[in-house]
């Protein structure tokens, strides 16, 4: 029997308020995506990413996604650095400062975690969390690597591609060859797969979340010199991928593990924390592809 597949879904609406031409809508996810940690081997949940709009044009209308590129961490380097904006106002423009955090980190639940419903946190700006590594937390995995799965399905773009890290473990997907109009909905499909992650017994962590990075892109550019060319959903700017809507807003899409409540009921509550795991700035930079973002 085929499973019924959720799908990755770029959600093209026409229209925005008066006046926020500039403002780019932001991701998130179709139906929630929270997955109870367990050792079975093979589970995985399909899912739909979705995105309001395509690329606003500068002049008040909107340009159809042509291409798209999606980055999922892989935490297996925690002490290595990934960006995050501050002070950016709400059109993602006039940043007071792009910092750094390490990529896998603990964060008390009081400053903010996920839920259910609600699925992308902005960890407060004055929270530093503090590092920590896949191996201290979960048994026996020190990669997140090839947990974001593609299903091959080209009814929207004729080219798919899997992005692929220096081990060769697999790290995303691109897609090209295509086009979506801006006032219709396209449709694609992926899973995380969540089989094996388990929780250190005594470890007090209540929930694991992979921040992925992604672009929808409008104009396949190899420079990056229009920011009208592309959304870029990510903590902020590297030095190869700095132009692009969405890029200064600090904004992650996150997926979610949550540990059953039963393994930290003897924890305290000022105890418990949650794990985030971000790409680090080398890994968002392989978002490129062959003719896009490869100056």
């Amino acid at each position: 029997m085929k499973s019924t597949l959720k799908t990755l879904t770029l959600a093209l609406a026409a229209t925005l308020a008066a006046g926020s031409a500039e403002v780019s809508a932001h991701p998130g996810w179709q139906s929630p995506a929270v997955i109870g940690a367990t050792v079975s081997s093979y589970t995985s949940s399909f899912n739909g990413i979705t995105v309001g709009h395509g690329c606003s044009n500068g002049q008040g209308g909107y340009l159809g996604v042509v291409a798209a590129s999606w980055i999922s961490p892989s935490g297996s380097t925690p002490s290595v650095t990934t960006p995050y904006s501050t002070g950016c106002d709400a059109a993602g423009k006039n940043c007071s400062g792009v910092g750094a955090q390490p990529s896998v980190q603990k964060f008390m639940n009081s400053a903010g975690t996920t839920n259910s419903t609600t699925l992308v946190t902005t960890f407060p700006s004055s929270y530093v969390g503090t590092m920590t590594s896949l191996d201290a937390e979960l048994v026996g995995i020190s990669t997140l690597a090839g947990r974001m799965k593609l299903n091959q399905n080209k009814g929207v773009f004729s080219t798919q591609k899997l992005h692929v890290d220096s081990n060769g473990n697999l790290a995303g997907f691109w897609e090209k060859n295509g086009f979506v109009d801006p006032r219709s909905i396209a449709v694609t499909d992926m899973r995380m797969t969540s089989g094996g992650i388990q929780f250190k017994p005594g470890t007090c962590a209540t929930q694991l979340i992979l921040r992925l990075a992604g672009a929808d892109i409008c104009k396949i550019d190899k420079k990056l010199t229009n920011e009208h060319h592309q959304n870029l959903w990510f903590g902020g700017p590297t030095a190869k991928m700095s132009t692009g809507h969405g890029v200064h807003e600090n904004f992650w899409l996150a997926y979610t593990f949550t540990r059953p409540a039963a393994e930290t009921a003897n924890c305290a509550a000022g105890d418990k924390y949650t794990i985030t795991v971000m790409p680090t700035s080398q890994e968002i930079d392989g978002l490129s592809f062959q003719g896009w973002a490869t100056r």
